[in-house]
């Protein structure tokens, strides 16, 4: 047999993987323009997937907010501890982090992105909890929204990209060249999961306030 057709023994490719734009539906290509030069895109893209690395998820996201050709914020995945008693924890996207650090800057900038931004409510305690990237992005002034993959999840899958075209924001993507680093930072899609290291220490902590 050869082992080359054999999906047990060959290595996956990029194409096959869900998040990879080989399985976007049309109706969504139609809505990216391509009006920054693709060398560009990959450049700030390749910052993008860099600052992804530094969270402490299996799955991930890194984004970069650029003006006038420059970096002017950064941000990735990442927990936020609110209080001690009882403790309270809330889930920065990598987007919220950028345009906080950001601020008024934001505005008239491009955000480089490494997964579509969430659409999808999410429960929380507070309002700022439930805020939602694809509505948070235009509010903060942002003109173009370059992506790296098309999030696959149902609560998301297009809706964010729908979202900001209809707000009026200019999307590209940067995925070419790109495609193998892209894709290793979803892994399975499970982004609710958390590298040993982090859970080993909230573990602890968990074992020490009920103690």
């Amino acid at each position: 047999m050869n082992q080359s057709n054999n999906p047990s023994t060959r290595k996956l490719n990029h194409s096959d993987h869900p998040y990879s734009w080989a399985n976007v539906p049309s109706e969504f290509l139609s809505l990216f323009s391509e009006k920054i030069p693709p060398a560009t895109k990959l450049d700030f893209m390749a910052q993008a997937i860099i600052e992804a690395r530094k969270s402490n998820f299996l799955s991930t996201v890194g984004s970069v907010i650029v003006k006038n050709n420059k970096i002017i914020a950064r941000g990735h995945r990442q927990v936020k501890k609110l209080r001690d008693v009882p403790p309270l924890w809330r889930m920065i996207h990598a987007e919220q982090a950028a345009l906080g650090k950001a601020g008024k800057k934001a505005n008239g900038a491009t955000l480089y992105v490494t997964l579509e931004p969430c659409a999808g409510r999410f429960e929380g305690p507070t309002v700022e909890s439930a805020e939602v990237c694809s509505a948070i992005i235009p509010q903060a002034g942002i003109s173009t929204v370059v992506i790296g993959l098309v999030d696959r999840d149902p609560k998301t899958c297009g809706k964010g990209i729908r979202s900001l075209h209809e707000a009026g924001v200019q999307l590209e993507y940067a995925y070419h060249g790109l495609e193998n680093e892209l894709v290793e930072l979803i892994g399975d899609g499970q982004f609710g999961v958390m590298r040993p290291k982090i859970l080993t220490v909230l573990r602890r902590w968990m074992n020490v306030w009920r103690s």
